[in-house]
């Protein structure tokens, strides 16, 4: 599946020193590491009352008895109060399988989850778990499928963590893979939440699933549809996957390639007894005149059927190439699913005009099972008050028929919250309580998020702030934004929540503005009604911004801080170029306060140049900074 981690190559020596001067707390390996970081945070704080320390997955290069060139290796490294730090690779044989997918390596990055006994549990290699890619037998937990591996260390163990998870034997999630997990805990049960890597009977690829891991002393288990399984255990062979929805899909129905030359031709489509055939077309600009004569003559067919321009589509194939042009057919209105068999569509196209797909000349290409056409679910789970908490960012779909499909660009933010089991099903509903339904593993979810579900946040009562691109509640592709920058996106993927001390919901998101330029917004959500009370901008940059990863708290008065760590830090109003991190603290009237600014140098990230977590009084930032000499990768607490 498509990711959106921006991941880096290989790396030389970099040495390792604390920096006390500046609070920097620098990683170095002797090998190179690719820190791929999106706004999951794999960070977290250790602390038993009496020594602090921080401990962060990281994803490692493969090279020589690491694992091969181009993958992806599971690291854990772990601060002391000191600033020292402690580096192992968790994976290496005999205790672990190497990793082997150099196709899809982001994501095969390591996530770390602290649990309800203070356990810590790292899965890692999700894509690994794709059966063309040959995982390791020992991988199997199903019928053709394999499950993501994962190690365990008790709470006893965090002292050394990086030791402890390298000596842990590998174990199996009761689950294909789940990549960029996040975790939250609610009593002593921890969902581990995650994007489906491969599809099962009960799953769907692209769409977020977790598991459920109770943890009590010593004790662990994960729930399955076969019972309790104990974490330990050497096979996953039931099932423990569950899902609050499946994605939503949009509307396309085939695509077939067209190239033209010089000189007329004839082009047209033909669906049972509706037909729309324009004769002596022009070869070069074929489908924008047979657009334009749709539109005027061919009435009775665009009663069924629309017609449209695609300008990308990675899978279309044309004579063992991408073609200039192409030609979308969809549903005018209605489900495309209810439409004929696509084998039944006449595609005419003769003279100067060629047409055709991966089914054949003159052939149009069934996309209704593509998950090209699926707008792929990206989750963060948060636990606020008696609640977690799961927001869910509507994607583009990533075969959009307007511009190729860039991931962290989405539509529109979902919200549902569970308060825990009963009659041993989880509860889960919108984020103000309403709408029940009980999810239990290895059971198929419907799609909850049609354009009117009510676990969407709606637009804000009082409109939208000056310059704010509205949600777009429309999953249909003439709806989908233009890669061209025509229109923006009102979503990135990274967004962080607090809940207030009347219930009501803060969330601070990643968006753009009317002119394309990157900022953060912020939306407050009525806990009670489900409404969502206003949206504006929280930080708006006047230099154009760039993606960033967020966290979110509130003081002992109740006051918001939010925090912004960015990898263009002169496009965010900093001193210089290269990351930044940002923290913020909300007035009485709403606005934005800049507190502290740090920056530690290296060159310009485009990509989310780490993770950013709130803890207790204070931010924890993990960051990767680029220099000439490769990759440092510094952890400080930000204030």
């Amino acid at each position: 599946m498509p990711g959106r981690r921006f991941v880096l190559g290989a790396l030389a020596f970099v040495c390792a020193a604390a920096m006390p001067n500046d609070g920097l707390h620098l990683l170095a390996t002797h090998g190179g590491f690719d820190q791929a970081f999106d706004r999951a945070s794999g960070i977290a704080e250790l602390s038993d009352g009496h020594t602090r320390s921080i401990a962060a997955a990281i994803a490692l290069d493969g090279a020589a008895a690491m694992g091969a060139a181009r993958t992806q290796q599971p690291g854990v490294a772990q601060w002391d109060a000191r600033g020292q730090v402690r580096l192992r690779q968790i994976n290496l044989p005999p205790q672990g399988s190497l990793l082997d997918d150099a196709a899809h390596p982001d994501h095969d990055a390591p996530q770390l989850a602290v649990l309800a006994s203070g356990a810590v549990v790292v899965p890692y290699g999700a894509a690994n778990t794709y059966g063309a890619l040959d995982p390791p037998a020992a991988w199997a937990c199903g019928t053709g499928t394999f499950c993501e591996p994962f190690k365990f260390a008790a709470a006893r163990e965090r002292g050394d963590l990086p030791d402890a998870l390298a000596r842990s034997p590998e174990y199996l999630l009761p689950s294909t893979g789940l990549s960029e997990i996040s975790a939250a805990t609610l009593g002593d049960a921890t969902i581990l939440a995650g994007q489906q890597q491969v599809a099962t009977p009960r799953g769907e690829a692209g769409a977020q699933g977790y598991v459920v891991l109770h943890a009590r002393g010593d004790a662990a288990w994960f729930e399955t549809a076969d019972g309790p399984r104990e974490v330990r255990s050497a096979h996953a062979r039931a099932n423990g996957m569950a899902m609050v929805t499946a994605m939503p899909t949009d509307d396309a129905y085939a695509d077939v390639a067209v190239d033209g030359g010089e000189g007329t031709g004839d082009i047209g489509v033909t669906i049972g007894d509706r037909a729309c055939i324009l004769h002596g077309a022009p070869g070069r600009d074929a489908v924008r005149a047979l657009l334009a004569y749709a539109a005027a003559v061919c009435t009775r067919f665009t009663e069924r059927y629309a017609l449209q321009r695609v300008s990308y589509d990675p899978l279309l194939r044309f004579e063992g190439r991408a073609p200039a042009d192409a030609l979308g057919i969809t549903a005018a209105s209605g489900d495309p699913a209810r439409l004929p068999a696509v084998r039944e569509v006449r595609i005419t196209c003769t003279g100067a005009i060629a047409c055709g797909s991966q089914a054949g000349a003159n052939r149009a290409a069934d996309v209704r099972e593509s998950g090209l056409h699926r707008h792929f679910l990206w989750g963060g789970l948060t636990r606020a008050g008696p609640f977690i908490y799961d927001v869910l960012d509507v994607e583009q779909v990533t075969g959009s028929w307007d511009g190729a499909g860039h991931n962290a660009l989405a539509l529109a933010l979902a919200c549902f919250r569970t308060r825990g089991e009963r009659d041993g099903a989880w509860i889960w509903t919108d984020c103000a309580g309403h709408h029940p339904f009980a999810v239990k593993p290895d059971s198929r979810a419907p799609p909850r998020l049609s354009p009117r579900s009510p676990y969407l946040i709606g637009a804000p009562l009082d409109g939208y702030a000056a310059g704010m691109l509205p949600f777009v509640f429309d999953w249909r592709m003439r709806a989908q934004p233009p890669a061209d920058g025509a229109r923006g996106y009102p979503v990135l993927s990274a967004h962080a929540l607090v809940r207030e001390r009347n219930g009501d919901l803060a969330i601070a998101y990643g968006c753009q503005d009317r002119g394309g330029a990157y900022a953060v917004c912020m939306l407050r959500y009525d806990g009670r009604s489900g409404r969502t009370r206003d949206a504006r901008f929280a930080v708006r940059p006047q230099d154009g911004g760039s993606l960033a990863s967020l966290a979110l708290r509130s003081d002992p008065d109740g006051r918001l801080h939010l925090a912004i760590l960015a990898g263009m830090g002169a496009r965010w109003g900093c001193a210089r170029a290269g990351p930044c991190a940002m923290s913020y603290a909300q007035d009485a009237n709403g606005g934005w306060r800049r507190e502290k600014t740090v920056q530690s140098g290296g060159a310009n990230d485009a990509g989310f140049p780490g993770s950013v977590t709130a803890s207790g009084t204070a931010f924890i930032v993990l960051q990767r900074v680029l220099t000439s000499d490769g990759i440092r990768v510094v952890s400080y607490d930000l204030h």
